[in-house]
């Protein structure tokens, strides 16, 4: 098992499925760090264990010349918890506010070194 040391960056934006996102409203940084057998399933783990997120690594935004470096987004409610189906249908309808956070994850391996 490798250990993976994973840091995201959260920015949160009050969402409009009309018109996107808009203004800024929070934002967070967090780390964990995760045993796993490779980076996709560290990734994997970091979203389920400690953000509680559904992954769908086909959204996933790699970075041109940071090969670390990713940008995801998550559709989430005023408590930062992932929108359910029927909450984007009643945020399609303009019935209620939902909120875009744009993840910024960077993923490194921990390799033990001897001195």
């Amino acid at each position: 098992m490798r250990k993976f040391k994973i840091e995201t960056i959260h920015d949160i934006y009050v969402d409009s499925y009309e018109n996107g996102e808009l203004n800024y409203v929070n934002g967070w940084n967090l780390n964990a760090d995760i045993k796993a057998e490779n980076p996709r399933e560290a990734i994997e783990k970091y979203f389920e264990k400690e953000l509680y997120y559904k992954f769908n690594f086909e959204h996933l935004d790699k970075d041109e010349e940071q090969i670390n470096k990713f940008w995801y987004s998550v559709l989430v409610d005023e408590d930062n918890t992932e929108a359910s189906e029927a909450q984007i249908k009643d945020w399609k309808k303009d019935k209620l506010k939902l909120y875009a956070n744009n993840i910024t994850l960077f993923i490194s391996e921990i390799i033990p070194v001897q001195i």
